[in-house]
């Protein structure tokens, strides 16, 4: 016997519209497309010089990334040419400078999560400061 059965997913609330598109070269959510993202993720904040510097021009953009990406690929996701360094917000609009990637470093290869960039940053404690060197 033949009988048809309603997709589980046929009772699952609608999605919310979001616009789709590209995003250096990335796909992005299409509308009406569910999707699902890992559970260890961190939250970047990326800004350029001026921001630190506090001066015109400068801007600081959130994100969320899987910690199981290389910091190759969060570069490349970003449209990033150039380096990136972590920077420790210190107060009073003063920072600390930190480790530092560069194209075609070696250490670039690694996981985000490996250089310490862990899940749960943004969330659970301080996110991660990076300028983009560019």
């Amino acid at each position: 016997m033949n009988e048809i059965r309603e997709s589980p997913s046929a009772s699952l609330p609608s999605a919310p519209s979001r616009p789709g598109g590209h995003f250096h070269g990335h796909r992005v959510e299409q509308q009406g497309v569910r999707a699902l993202f890992p559970l260890d993720r961190a939250v970047f904040h990326v800004m350029n010089e001026a921001y630190v510097e506090g001066a015109q021009g400068g801007y600081m953009e959130p994100w969320e990334f899987p910690t199981g990406l290389t910091v190759k690929d969060f570069c490349v996701a970003l449209g990033i040419r150039g380096g990136i360094t972590e920077c420790h917000d210190t107060g009073d609009g003063k920072w600390k400078k930190g480790q530092t990637f560069l194209p075609g470093d070696s250490r670039a290869e690694k996981k985000l999560e490996e250089v310490g960039w862990v899940a749960g940053r943004g969330f659970n404690s301080k996110p991660v400061w990076v300028v983009v060197q560019d």
